[in-house]
């Protein structure tokens, strides 16, 4: 059953989960090692800026594939991600986050030649809070997400994300949608200084399509507090 028509017929009084799959796995072993092994021999017998580069991506995949590996690990009882009465859960923050600290959803569509991904985006209020709650990883991406959050346009961040972007993407042209992305999450955080934007990555999500994530989180989002929330606010 689709989460969506699950949400639709129970609610979250049976919580919607997500277990690590097939092409979870495939995108840990085979994505992951196939990237790492790229940065080590980039690093070994690349010339020029060829072995900064390496460097780079290696810390970047190294982390993202440590991130992947801990959800991996977390997901025995509660499956990667989860949806449920208490709230959001992600095993690579291990904790929940409770529906009255989570704002509105958003998509953030990202182009890369010829296809679109869609990331699923969601405001998480009194983030301080949560900090105290996670684990030595969690807390770094807790700081990251806000940093990159309350960025100033034009600044070192997102400069920053761009160089790093242009490096490693093989010229896939991601960067160049870098400051629209930026500003979105400015905008879903001005009047909050202590929230922040984090998306649900989409490794963890493999089977529940952007939308229908979407309109379960604002659903109940806006069941809890009555606002009228939209599901694409502009960008």
């Amino acid at each position: 059953m689709r989460a969506l028509d699950q949400y639709q017929q129970r609610g979250l009084r049976e919580p919607i989960r997500v277990y690590p799959g097939f092409r979870f796995h495939l995108l840990l072993w085979g994505g992951g090692g196939f990237l790492l092994t790229g940065a080590v021999l980039m690093m070994d017998s690349g010339t020029g800026i060829e072995p900064l580069v390496g460097l780079f991506g290696l810390v970047f995949f190294g982390f993202a594939c440590t991130v992947m590996l801990i959800a991996a690990l977390r997901a025995h009882r509660r499956g990667v991600f989860e949806l449920s009465e208490a709230g959001l859960y992600m095993a690579h923050l291990g904790i929940v986050l409770p529906w009255e600290d989570i704002g509105p959803a958003y998509i953030q569509a990202v182009r890369v030649k010829g296809f679109q991904l869609d990331d699923v985006c969601f405001v998480v209020r009194h983030a301080s809070r949560h900090i105290a709650r996670v684990g030595s990883v969690g807390r770094l991406l807790f700081k990251v997400a806000k940093a990159v959050s309350h960025s100033r346009k034009g600044g070192a961040i997102e400069w920053g994300l761009r160089a790093g972007l242009a490096l490693t993407e093989a010229g896939l042209g991601t960067h160049r949608q870098m400051g629209s992305i930026l500003e979105r999450m400015r905008q879903a955080v001005l009047a909050e200084p202590d929230s922040l934007v984090f998306n649900v990555p989409m490794a963890l999500r493999f089977g529940v399509p952007a939308e229908d994530l979407l309109a379960i989180l604002n659903a109940e989002v806006l069941r809890r507090s009555g606002e009228v929330i939209p599901s694409h606010p502009a960008a």
